[in-house]
């Protein structure tokens, strides 16, 4: 019995229509894709800086608060920056900024009297008060103790930005009419020209907080790109 041609042929078009990929079109495809991947990838990352920004600079917002909070049950008065003035000689603004917010230091069965050494005992239990001399007033202030922190080589907790650097404390001196920047770690090289606008005036007489951004580096005064401050948005 003899096939029909058409059956014939029509069985190899069924078969050839269930050919997968050759060699060839999967590395072309694959090629693609690559392509396409190496063309998104800088738009997809720099979104996410973005948001990682975004999130820093709301987290930033909450330690303003919190600094705002911290003055209305201490007279008006702005956590420290300066640690030798405030009698925590060897603490940088960072440090101060963290401790006094917070209170994260353990109590070693002082009762709520805090020991000379704050960093070792800061006279509270877990997140604890803050002590001034008419009575106790409590932290931590405006929920940041539930923001990024690290530990700094000497164990004293700071504050970070979603990119790990140090968020820099400084508080404005009304009697010299300035910042100080030994006041923290690791600052802007032009520190005066950074934190005042294309006038020369300071864009603001309180205080300070800044951290370097996604790129780690503290940017160009004129040209701020991912820094992320409390004064430049």
């Amino acid at each position: 019995m003899h096939m029909r041609p058409d059956i014939l042929t029509g069985g190899r078009m069924r078969r050839s229509a269930r050919r997968g990929f050759t060699l060839v079109e999967l590395l072309v495809v694959i090629g693609i894709i690559v392509l396409l991947l190496g063309i998104l990838a800088p738009a997809i990352m720099q979104a996410l800086q973005m948001a990682e920004r975004g999130l820093s600079q709301s987290n930033l917002n909450m330690i303003e608060a919190g600094v705002k909070a911290y003055s209305v049950d201490f007279d008006d008065a702005y956590p420290p920056s300066d640690g030798a003035a405030a009698g925590y000689s060897g603490w940088d603004g960072s440090e101060l900024l963290t401790l006094l917010l917070t209170g994260y230091g353990p109590d070693t069965g002082r009762k709520g009297e805090p020991s000379s050494n704050l960093f070792s005992d800061d006279g509270c239990e877990g997140w604890g008060f803050r002590l001034k001399l008419r009575g106790r007033v409590y932290g931590p202030f405006a929920g940041v103790e539930g923001l990024p922190m690290t530990l700094k080589g000497n164990d004293r907790r700071v504050f970070t930005d979603k990119f790990d650097n140090v968020i820099r404390y400084y508080v404005y001196d009304k009697d010299t009419d300035s910042y100080d920047a030994a006041d923290d770690d690791d600052p802007p090289s032009d520190f005066s020209a950074y934190i005042k606008d294309g006038s020369g005036n300071y864009y603001r007489r309180d205080f300070l907080l800044m951290s370097e951004g996604a790129d780690g580096q503290w940017d160009d005064p004129d040209d701020r790109n991912d820094d992320v401050t409390n004064f430049t948005q």
